[in-house]
């Protein structure tokens, strides 16, 4: 190991900041290129909690989507939080707040959204295009009235020449009876602007995608001159040849049992880097790559909270 880096700096123990690349994350920056590039003004993707959209979400803050002539995307994020008052207000609020805007209680609706239209001008100033993209973390904590305030500032984007794609980003089935009141008539200005195309986000479906993810673990460096991921925590065994990818096929074995009880059709993202991280770096440096047992991933397994998660209550 590195002796200037601490253990606990690596990466795996910030999730947050997890460089790892699923096919879905890859799925969902494509279609937000195609979304962009063709001035969509919105999209939805759904789906299970836990799955890793929030981490789709900010690695395309990290590394934005390019518009067509190679220029960066300017991408403002916020999430939604569980608020006592579902005013339209609140939303302007919270938009603000997320992009470190100064506001006071006593600023109303129309100041607020002024506001984080001039902090949208801001941010593509140095930008040839003029292309934002608005993701909307959590967006099944909303009521269908609090999606004019979207509208408003597409709107007033529109007026001032702003190309806004603001795409609802929610955790399904959380989300279904939100989505449903916003097809009614009454929400159709909301529907036809936000929620035409829609994009279904999963975990990990096969051995071959584990296989995917675990291979960045053996190419992916800490610190940028250092040992791969893999190696940081076992040295030897990288020397020696080992790969982290070879145990794809257990770990997608083992997990498929769970799979299968649990009637899930993939394996969140979450969970898996939660199970993964543990068993790089606790279980592997204990026992040695040689000697795990299937004991010792359905523990890490368990250690993730997979389990819990899968409960769900009857109705």
């Amino acid at each position: 190991m590195a002796p200037n880096f601490s253990v606990y700096s690596h990466p795996i123990f910030r999730p947050r900041e997890m460089p790892i690349t699923t096919p879905a994350m890859t799925l969902v920056r494509d279609e937000l290129t195609r979304c962009v590039w063709t001035r969509q003004t919105g999209a939805i993707i759904t789906g299970q909690s836990r799955a890793g959209k929030t981490s789709a979400c900010r690695q395309i803050e990290r590394s934005p989507i390019l518009n067509r002539d190679g220029s960066n995307v300017p991408v403002l994020y916020v999430s939604i939080p569980h608020r006592d008052q579902s005013t339209i207000k609140a939303v302007f609020r919270q938009l603000c707040l997320s992009s470190d805007l100064k506001i006071s209680d006593r600023d109303n609706s129309d100041t607020l959204c002024h506001l984080y239209f001039h902090h949208i001008l801001d941010r593509i100033h140095s930008s040839p295009s003029p292309n934002v993209l608005l993701l909307v973390d959590e967006f099944q904590r909303l009521s269908p009235d609090q999606f004019d305030a979207f509208a408003e500032i597409y709107d007033v984007s529109q007026r001032g020449g702003i190309d806004l794609t603001t795409v609802f980003i929610g955790n399904d089935p959380e989300c279904r009876d939100l989505v449903e009141k916003l097809e009614s008539d009454q929400f159709s200005h909301i529907y036809g602007r936000f929620f035409r195309h829609r994009l279904a986000f999963t975990g990990l479906a096969s051995e071959h995608q584990v296989a995917s993810c675990l291979r960045q673990y053996d190419t992916l460096r800490y610190p940028d001159d250092g040992p791969s991921y893999t190696g940081f925590f076992l040295p030897q065994a990288v020397q020696e040849g080992w790969r982290f990818e070879s145990l794809a096929p257990d770990l997608w074995r083992i997990f498929s049992e769970y799979r299968s009880a649990a009637r899930i059709t993939s394996w969140g993202m979450q969970y898996f880097s939660s199970t993964i991280n543990t068993l790089l770096s606790d279980v592997l440096p204990h026992c040695g790559v040689e000697n795990h047992r299937d004991e010792h991933i359905h523990e890490c397994i368990r250690i993730s909270g997979l389990l819990p998660g899968l409960v769900k209550p009857k109705g």
